[in-house]
């Protein structure tokens, strides 16, 4: 889904996992200012993509740009965007608590987004495994658009890659798991291995 206001620009949001859950501008992809950023950059948008860039800080901005030598910027950041009365959306954030009490009352699909290794060392019973690597391959097809889905990685940061992946690719109810597998175990919740 392009955003009608970037003009055939993706629009690439650097915010934390927190802050991108609880608002973002719709159509956007989520990939949190880390030392692998570019990596993950990388995969996610073709070479030649023009990029909307949202940051919290110019140090932000220009950590981004030392790790993507030219990319494009969105002055303001989110507030602008906001105040300029463009819309927004939400990718919210489930508690490890929220998802237990989902996958008891069977309404979600859980889908973990880590890799075969990391899967196979225990997951939540139930889920489906799609590593992110597939997903933005876009494997997603045997995923309803309608469905409710969470996405689910090591500690959230794949996961709101994933979320927003399919925010943009018009799944309406998706949600990432806060904290991850991480939270999830902390919390002391089963895993179940194949």
């Amino acid at each position: 889904m392009k955003n009608q206001f970037s003009q055939g620009a993706l629009i690439l949001d650097t915010r934390d996992t927190a802050a991108f859950g609880g608002v973002h501008i719709p159509g956007s992809i989520n990939i949190g200012l880390d030392k692998q950023s570019a990596n993950w950059i990388g995969m996610v948008l073709d070479p030649g993509q023009a990029l909307i860039l949202v940051v919290t800080s110019e140090d932000a901005y220009r950590e981004m740009c030392a790790q993507l030598h030219r990319i494009g910027y969105l002055y303001g950041g989110i507030t602008a965007w906001q105040e300029a009365g463009y819309p927004i959306t939400q990718l919210w954030q489930l508690s490890a608590q929220q998802l237990r009490d989902n996958v008891e009352q069977g309404h979600s699909c859980i889908v973990d987004v880590r890799t075969d290794t990391e899967w196979q060392s225990g997951h939540i019973q139930g889920a489906r495994h799609l590593p992110i690597t597939e997903l933005l391959k876009g494997k997603q097809e045997e995923l309803s658009s309608g469905e409710e889905i969470i996405a689910v990685c090591g500690v959230g940061y794949r996961g709101n890659i994933a979320a927003s992946y399919l925010q943009q690719q018009g799944f309406v109810h998706v949600h990432s798991l806060a904290g991850g597998m991480k939270a999830w175990q902390n919390r002391g919740y089963p895993l179940v291995t194949d």
